[in-house]
């Protein structure tokens, strides 16, 4: 588990990175490790964003609450490609 999350860090500092060196383009690390866009309000993210939606409903159905618990109700309420 400590490799992945590992690998996950790596793939978004890699990310912001390349991100950030497109001209007017601008994204940020919140203090929960994720990237949001520059300027894009967290209320009209949080709107569009179906798949957290999906997390946070799972959430609600099963009892869940901690940050350990939410990354269980992501992998879990992921849909199958």
């Amino acid at each position: 588990l400590e490799v992945i999350k590992k690998l996950q860090e790596e793939f978004t500092a890699e990310l912001a990175a390349n991100l950030n060196s497109i001209p007017g383009m601008r994204v940020t690390m919140n203090d929960k490790g994720k990237l949001e866009i520059a300027g894009v309000p967290a209320a009209l993210a949080d709107h569009w964003s179906s798949r957290r939606r999906d997390i946070v409903e799972y959430m609600a159905r099963h009892g869940l609450t901690t940050v350990r618990e939410s990354d269980i109700a992501a992998m879990k309420s992921r849909k199958s490609k």
